[in-house]
């Protein structure tokens, strides 16, 4: 006698086991997000290492840029006040001066409040914040992109701007930091027109503040602005070649003055920072920088420890170090 086929697969199940078990789908579910989240993981550090890659590839583009700016003119790029990065002068009879004069301060400028704030022992004059403001933002965006088109009359005339050429080229700039030079009118400039060094279109991102237009900025990949960092050392050699200390670096690449805080990173007595007069720094692929002068925050630099930590993730000294190991930083002879 023949079988039915339906009765010969209700045998087998009964014999068998057909399907899964609750444990078995658990299992392999749980198997799934494991593989979700290690792909997830690793796509985040392939997208991370990218950024990091294309900020160290921008900061050294900057560096050769700032190079090339004293090879042509003979002076590094005037250092700018970001906080008052274009300054209005008033009208004092006569013609107006239609020139905005961008507030650039000199290294080797005589007046003490000047000279102390490059050696690190004051804050910029009209400023009491505590940390360590020897860099600016605005110069690498008004002297290498050529980005300060904002038209130089009260109206915001387009045609006629600060930097005397619309686009990223420039007249040829000055040491106290205007560009070429302007006849009393206004309409009649003089001085050759400089291609800018950087084309920030392509390679690098060009910032504006849509309320405060001289508020102009190249920004990494993370949306944060590179900086552009000078200092003085004290000129003497005895103490120079004694070590770092007597070169006044900014705190933020470990200047000694700061080793005895275990907050801060230790010197590095190298070569390279001993013979540096600039630095181009990037916040790296964390976004921030580690600037604080200590991790408790009692005495805040640009960034507050609060915000360091929730982007790390971290206790306040571990979050600040790992910030500011993080960073790229190329130096400039």
């Amino acid at each position: 006698m023949t079988t039915p086929i339906s009765s010969i697969r209700k045998s087998a199940c009964h014999n068998t086991r057909c399907g899964f078990t609750m444990v078995e789908i658990l299992f392999s579910v749980l198997i799934i997000f494991m593989l979700m989240s290690i792909t997830i993981v690793g796509m985040i550090k392939v997208g991370r290492s990218a950024r990091s890659a294309r900020d160290q590839a921008n900061v050294t583009s900057i560096k050769m840029a700032v190079d090339q700016f004293e090879s042509d003119f003979g002076f590094l790029p005037p250092f700018i006040d970001d906080n008052q990065p274009v300054w209005i002068p008033p009208a004092s009879g006569g013609p107006t001066l239609r020139l905005f004069v961008p507030k650039a301060w000199s290294v080797d400028d005589p007046a003490p409040s000047i000279r102390n704030f490059f050696l690190g022992d004051a804050p910029p004059p009209g400023n009491s914040n505590n940390g360590d403001l020897r860099f600016s933002t605005h110069t690498l965006a008004f002297y290498l992109a050529g980005a300060l088109d904002v038209g130089n009359r009260n109206s915001g005339d387009q045609g006629d701007p600060v930097d005397g050429v619309i686009g990223p080229s420039f007249l040829t700039p000055q040491r106290d930091g205007n560009f070429g030079k302007y006849a009393s009118s206004g309409t009649n400039r003089r001085g050759q027109t400089v291609e800018a060094s950087i084309n920030s279109s392509k390679s690098l991102s060009l910032w504006r503040d849509v309320s405060e237009p001289f508020h102009i900025e190249l920004r990494d990949s993370n949306n944060v602005a590179y900086r552009y960092y000078r200092w003085r050392d004290d000129g003497t050699a005895a103490l120079r070649n004694r070590g770092l200390i007597a070169l006044n670096t900014p705190w933020l690449f470990g200047d000694p003055a700061f080793d005895g805080n275990t907050n801060n990173p230790p010197a590095k007595d190298n070569a390279q920072l001993r013979s540096a007069r600039y630095a181009i720094v990037a916040a790296g692929s964390n976004g921030v920088f580690g600037d604080t002068v200590d991790a408790s925050g009692s005495s805040p630099g640009t960034e507050s420890v609060a915000d360091i930590v929730s982007l790390i993730g971290k206790s306040n000294e571990e979050s600040v170090r790992e910030a500011r190991q993080d960073n790229i930083v190329e130096y400039g002879k």
